[in-house]
């Protein structure tokens, strides 16, 4: 409600002055979640070949699932501990 706009014009006063390294650390935490989804989702197709195209789907499936889970949390703790 009013409190969360009247918060935003203080979380701009506040990232004024470090602009840049504000867009430095969001493109590093952004690089680490592509990185993170991308060694988790690497091993389920290299590791993993199916010759069945059921199980191949499953895996496919697990694998995309798996980023999916872990790596928005951890941006989004990266993201709060910037702030902190």
């Amino acid at each position: 409600g009013v409190k969360t706009i009247a918060a935003l014009p203080r979380a701009f006063e506040l990232v004024r002055q470090n602009v840049l390294r504000m867009i430095w650390d969001l493109l590093v935490f952004f690089l680490v979640a592509f990185g993170l989804g991308f060694v988790l989702f690497t091993p389920f197709i290299l590791f993993f070949p199916s010759e069945t195209d059921a199980l191949s789907r499953t895996l496919v499936v697990v694998s995309l699932i798996a980023p999916a889970v872990v790596v928005p949390p951890v941006l989004s703790i990266a993201i709060t501990l910037l702030y902190y």
